[in-house]
């Protein structure tokens, strides 16, 4: 976090932590967004929001909240823009170079 908050100063951005752990803060940490007027949302790669997924993407559009997700699968969801991996994608690579570390016929599992 410190050095979110270091690059955020260094172009004279203000950073705000809010915390969810349960539906309920969830809803809490939107509604605290659109009453300070916050600019933005950036939602944190866990699990715990994994999990959450259609809920924080209908949440960051009913309070027209520009937000960013760590998965596309938010994006194809709905949600405004991802900056993370492409999941499936990175699996068929490991795939791949398992199976030719192991020998294996690589057309076995290629597209």
């Amino acid at each position: 976090m410190r050095d979110i908050q270091r690059a955020a100063s260094a172009v004279h951005l203000q950073i705000q932590l809010l915390r969810a752990s349960s539906d309920p803060e969830i809803a809490t940490a939107f509604e605290t967004v659109t009453r300070q007027r916050l600019a933005a949302l950036a939602v944190a790669a866990a699990p715990f929001f994994d999990t959450r997924r259609d809920t924080l993407v209908a949440l960051a559009a009913r309070h027209k909240v520009p937000t960013i997700y760590h998965f596309r699968e938010f994006a194809e969801a709905g949600g405004l823009v991802s900056y993370g991996i492409d999941a499936p994608e990175v699996y068929r690579q490991v795939g791949l170079s398992s199976a030719a570390f192991f020998g294996a016929p690589s057309r076995a599992i290629s597209r």
